[in-house]
């Protein structure tokens, strides 16, 4: 065993430019599988605290090449909501600023 460290650290000082891109390396690369495993973990359970958390849906418009939009009016909610019976029941939720606003149809009167 003291000789495999003895071996190991004449190579890291025999070979130090080599050694540091290797090691550089790994650790770019050992960062960035973190950020992207965290971010993947997040989306995947972004809504899992809700009871029914695999029959939620979020609604978005994606433009070309610039990316979805989640903002949308209210006529085109309404109409996505009544084009199907398998859908129970709709939010629209306005986010103007810091302050988020959510809109809820009940027996058609809107709270």
């Amino acid at each position: 065993m003291n000789s495999i460290v003895r071996n190991f650290i004449f190579v890291i000082s025999r070979f130090k430019m080599a050694s540091f891109l290797n090691v550089g390396g790994l650790s770019v690369a050992f960062t960035a599988f973190l950020i992207l495993f965290m971010q993947i973990r997040y989306e995947w359970g972004y809504d899992r605290f809700h009871k029914h958390a695999d029959r939620l849906y979020r609604l978005e418009i994606v433009f070309n090449n610039t990316g979805a939009q989640v903002v949308l009016n209210r006529p085109l909610i309404d109409r996505f909501l009544a084009s199907s019976p398998h859908i129970e029941e709709g939010a629209l939720i306005n986010q103007w600023g810091d302050k988020i606003y959510i809109t809820v149809d009940r027996d058609g009167e809107s709270g």
